[in-house]
């Protein structure tokens, strides 16, 4: 069986965290509100706008993520198409957003994973390896090597076939 690496399958990922290591990581200005007591009896605008200088320094920041394929990116696509527009528009409870280095050469970072399983079948079907499974059910379900087997996590140091078809870039080489 071969494994489609045309789009929309495969993220690629060239940029690693040293190619911004000049850029120092500055925070997004945060836009004043007005007071809640100003708000409720009106129908003007909650945020006030930035000044001159602060819209010039956010300007100036670096806005780069370091992934190329932030406009292609199914997680971002599929949150606009459900109406997800930041935290404050989600309800119930939510994912612990949280880095794993489980896998020799792989990163998985669970707040951007979707549960696809796309990785998990890849790692079975394709490469023959089965090191990844499904962990837990319903709302904890993640993502790992299944049972926890060390013995069988630096087989998967050399192929790497699950980073080349997550989505969403939830897996990267390290």
């Amino acid at each position: 069986m071969e494994l489609s690496y045309y789009k929309p399958y495969v993220s690629e990922r060239n940029v690693t965290k040293r190619d911004f290591a000049s850029r120092e990581k500055q925070p997004r200005i945060k836009m004043k509100r007005r007071p809640p007591e100003e708000r409720i009896i009106d129908f003007d605008e909650i945020y006030l706008p930035l000044s001159t200088s602060e819209i010039s320094r956010e300007a100036l920041r670096c806005l780069e993520c370091g992934c190329h394929d932030y406009n292609d990116c199914k997680l971002i696509r599929y949150a606009r198409e459900a109406g997800v527009e930041g935290e404050e528009s989600l309800k119930g409870e939510k994912h612990t957003s949280y880095i794993e280095r489980e896998l020799v050469s792989i990163e998985r970072c669970q707040g951007k994973c979707i549960m696809c399983g796309l990785c998990v079948r890849v790692c079975e079907q394709i490469a023959g390896k089965g090191i990844l499974g499904f962990v837990g059910r319903a709302f904890p379900l993640s993502i790992k090597p299944e049972f926890r087997d060390v013995k069988i996590i630096p087989e998967c140091a050399k192929c790497h076939k699950c980073v080349d078809v997550c989505p969403t870039g939830a897996l990267k080489l390290l």
